[in-house]
């Protein structure tokens, strides 16, 4: 790692700290990699308990994808222990949102997040590139659009270009294959996969 990406990270993590200093709260520290694009509405907030929270994290040279974060009125980014989102994620906490992190969870490149209402993501999470997790349709279908809460357990990894709709429940330990799309409950320790995702075999492990 060269000087000159040290010096800009610590240049952009020390404007991230000052600009939105009555946003972060907890003990936990936030690192901010170039590109970085966060925007907190009024009683926002980043709820970093301990760890570290990282943003636009990259082994690329010059680096020039962003990485962007907003959170609107009163949304909630809550973490524990080390978090670390690559460059490319957009994440987007709507009004009153809560996204939920557990430690030793690990995000690449391309995330997409779309937090209306609650997603939960555990501890020793695995996910993908150009994974998109939501918790409603975003838009109204027949006069309605009620987002419905997200739980992603324990130990759960989700391989590259899946998807994650609302209402969904996936148990510790399960892998959900690339390219699938989430739509109903996965069971624990189970590997899933395809559109809607089914299960393709029980008790399996991963690490």
């Amino acid at each position: 790692m060269s000087l000159a990406y040290k010096l800009n990270r610590l240049v952009n993590t020390f404007k991230s700290r000052i600009v939105n200093k009555g946003h972060i709260f907890g003990n936990g520290k936030i690192i901010v990699d170039s590109n970085f694009s966060l925007t907190c509405a009024p009683g926002s907030r980043i709820c970093i308990s301990d760890g570290t929270l990282w943003f636009g994290k990259s082994s690329i040279k010059n680096n020039k994808i962003r990485t962007i974060l907003q959170i609107k009125t009163e949304g909630q980014l809550i973490t524990s222990g080390n978090v670390y989102f690559l460059y490319g994620a957009n994440i987007q906490i709507n009004d009153k949102g809560k996204f939920t992190i557990g430690p030793n969870t690990y995000f690449n490149t391309g995330l997409i997040v779309r937090c209306y209402d609650e997603i939960n993501i555990g501890r020793d999470c695995a996910i993908s590139f150009n994974v998109t997790i939501m918790d409603s349709d975003a838009h109204s279908i027949n006069g309605k659009n009620n987002p419905e809460k997200v739980v992603i357990g324990n130990h759960v990894l989700i391989c590259a270009n899946s998807t994650i709709l609302k209402g969904v429940n996936i148990g510790d330990g399960a892998i959900i294959a690339a390219g699938s799309v989430v739509t109903h409950d996965i069971p624990a320790n189970s590997l899933v996969g395809g559109i809607p995702a089914r299960i393709i075999k029980d008790n399996v492990r991963w690490q």
